[in-house]
């Protein structure tokens, strides 16, 4: 039985540790995937920003990306997938 009123609102969340630790010496950048990585009209994926893809295979051991996106479920996938192909991970 429930002891108040909040209690049947409370979900408790189960966080992953992360696979790879983030470098605390490396200075952090957040890339949006739909209108930078990709100019595209979500949720296709198509148009890549060929200078900024290579800008970050360039920069990848002094910076530390991170995907910004509203992707989730199978879209999420597809952009990973797609990121991967493009030798982005």
């Amino acid at each position: 039985m429930l002891k108040n009123k909040r209690e049947s609102h409370y979900k408790p969340r189960v966080v992953e540790k992360p696979k790879k630790f983030i470098d605390p010496n490396k200075k952090i950048i957040a890339i949006d995937f739909d209108g930078t990585i990709v100019r595209n009209n979500y949720p296709y994926i198509e148009n890549p920003d060929e200078r900024l893809i290579a800008w970050i295979k360039s920069h990848r051991d002094n910076y530390t990306f991170i995907l910004w996106t509203c992707r989730h479920g199978k879209q999420l996938k597809y952009a990973l997938d797609w990121l991967k192909e493009q030798g982005i991970e």
